[in-house]
């Protein structure tokens, strides 16, 4: 008897698991996450997503020129369209139709609630990213 049970607790804490996973996919269709990129961070603003199933997310970057501790900030707008890849503790995502006409790739780990890497861009650079999935910031309509 002891073994069923056993089994039964095992089973539970394993389902509790997979719904805490897949929990923020399940619950909403489209968030908004905080991100700052960019050598000092000076680039900061949404990914928007869409949960696509699988950890597979897909939206737009919306990005102002907020400055950083090497650079003043100036206001100028970003955007680009995003497709993202969260599998256990690494992230990778690729960015497209960039309004700088500069297309990137990012990779990184799952820390905690946030996800850090870098990016590697079709015209050269590379850049740091933070996106803090916990930031509750309301989807824009």
């Amino acid at each position: 008897m002891d073994a069923h049970r056993n089994a039964g607790v095992a089973g539970l804490f394993a389902c509790l698991a997979a719904l805490a996973v897949s929990a923020p996919e399940a619950h909403a269709a489209s968030v908004s996450w905080r991100a700052q990129e960019g050598a000092c961070a000076e680039w900061a603003g949404p990914w928007t997503l869409t949960s696509q199933g699988g950890g597979r997310w897909s939206g737009r970057i919306d990005y102002r020129m907020t400055g950083g501790k090497c650079v003043r900030g100036d206001g100028q707008r970003f955007s680009a369209d995003v497709e993202l890849q969260i599998d256990g503790g690494r992230w990778r995502a690729r960015r497209f139709n960039s309004s700088d006409h500069n297309d990137c790739r990012y990779r990184g780990e799952v820390v905690g609630g946030e996800l850090h890497g870098t990016n590697s861009c079709d015209n050269g650079g590379s850049a740091r990213v933070e996106i803090d999935m916990n930031s509750g910031l309301a989807p824009r309509r």
